[in-house]
């Protein structure tokens, strides 16, 4: 399994891009915020590992600017916040409704007729599909007006259209339930 997140890793971000890894442990609502790259991602990554027998594991599908050039919080940690999201990368549907939910994220993937980047079953009958995007000068604003349009013609959870929001990394285990 950590060789699949490394390459997920890998593959998703460009070696100059930032990014977040979260763990949220669901039975004490305990959260923990790591500002990572490729390469301090992959020398963690056994740690992260570890902690995912306790911890679900989520990452920022869009890239943080800099560390210098991002606002910090009273102790000196990077925010997870649109200001600082530095590059938009790819457009996420997340499909909760067990009930319709495969059915949604067919009809979109027929509709768009382009394979996405990636399918992730989340729980049972829940989804996240990702199509990662070739251009990354979009506006932030912009992006989260088409983000949601698409969400709610398609019926996807528009609650996560924002550009700093978290999405489940694959290969992981969700222990959210």
């Amino acid at each position: 399994m950590i060789d699949n997140k490394l390459n997920f890793i890998k593959n998703y971000f460009d070696k100059e891009d930032n990014f977040f890894i979260t763990l949220i442990n669901h039975s004490n609502g305990q959260t923990r915020n790591y500002f990572h790259n490729i390469f301090s991602f992959e020398k963690y990554i056994n740690r992260i590992e570890e902690l995912n027998k306790d911890y679900s594991i989520y990452f920022s599908f869009n890239a943080f600017k800099p560390l210098e050039d991002c606002h910090v919080n009273e102790k000196g940690y990077v925010t997870k916040t649109k200001g600082n999201v530095g590059k938009i990368k790819a457009m996420i549907f997340d499909f909760d409704d067990t009930n319709v939910s495969k059915e949604k994220m067919n009809n979109l993937i027929q509709s768009l007729g382009i394979e996405p980047t990636y399918v992730l079953e989340t729980s049972p009958n829940k989804f996240q599909v990702c199509y990662k995007l070739f251009e990354s000068n979009i506006a932030k604003d912009k992006f989260e007006v088409v983000s949601k349009a698409f969400a709610t013609y398609f019926g996807s959870d528009i609650n996560v259209c924002s550009v700093e929001k978290l999405f489940r990394i694959p290969f992981s285990i969700n222990k959210k339930n």
